[in-house]
């Protein structure tokens, strides 16, 4: 699935394979931070819940 999103972000946006890596890496760090705060908050509810 990642190598998927990888080429289409490389169709769709064009350019050179630097910068869309660099893109998509963003983007993944950016989803994982995200996932980490929502499980942190769901936990923490569990938790005191």
């Amino acid at each position: 699935m990642p190598v998927y999103a990888l080429l289409a972000s490389h169709r769709a946006y064009g350019g050179r394979w630097g910068p869309t890596l660099l893109r998509n890496a963003g983007v993944a760090v950016a989803y994982g931070a995200t996932l980490m705060v929502a499980l942190g908050v769901v936990s923490l509810w569990a938790f005191l819940g």
